[in-house]
């Protein structure tokens, strides 16, 4: 999953050491421009900032960190606005933000960036490989997820009802699925409004 649903490029790979307004530092983390400049998060999770940096990280301006399933700390740096809050919990492909110049840019972008933990002392992980993209300057071409139409349909269904055992019952249908239609899954979801 990407953090846009547009076509976006890398204008600036994650690196030991670059300049940038006088300032040399490392690049933690890709900057990212989309197309379209809506902001996706790239896994489930907690938010665990959504704020405007001050102080000592004032140059990440607006930010949104989201810690994922395996307690990285998935990091949105310089949105124009924030989309969620603090203990949010998100899915895959909700929208977080808007692409920004907020903190120190020098132009429009998404600083995209993954930690081991919050805080002091973390350590860096690859945010291209993160995303499953080559961490250099280029173009990347969104490729829309492809989904099953009735898989789509149950886990509708099984996202309304109260089953006792969801994953249980979302096996069941999946295993029933060929033998009935999508509309007849689409009157099920219908039915339960």
């Amino acid at each position: 999953m990407y953090p846009y649903k547009s076509n976006f490029r890398v204008t600036s790979p994650q690196m030991p050491s670059r300049t940038v307004m006088g300032k040399t530092a490392a690049h933690n983390g890709i900057d990212l421009v989309g197309e379209n400049k809506n902001i996706y998060s790239v896994s489930d999770g907690v938010v665990v900032k959504s704020e405007l940096s001050s102080g000592a990280n004032w140059e990440f301006g607006n930010r949104v960190w989201i810690r994922d399933p395996q307690n990285k700390i998935i990091c949105y740096n310089h949105l124009a606005s924030r989309k969620v809050s603090m203990g949010q919990t998100i899915k895959a492909g909700d929208m977080i933000g808007i692409e920004g110049a907020t903190g120190r840019v020098t132009g429009v972008h998404l600083h995209f960036e993954v930690r081991d933990r919050l805080g002091t002392g973390y350590k860096n992980f690859s945010a291209a490989e993160y995303i499953g993209i080559p961490n250099n300057v280029g173009t990347v071409i969104y490729k829309p997820p492809v989904i099953n139409p009735i898989d789509d349909v149950i886990d509708r269904v099984v996202g309304k009802a109260r089953f006792d055992n969801p994953n249980e019952a979302k096996t069941a249908m999946k295993t029933l699925k060929h033998r009935f239609p999508k509309d007849f899954w689409d009157k099920i979801y219908k039915a339960m409004k």
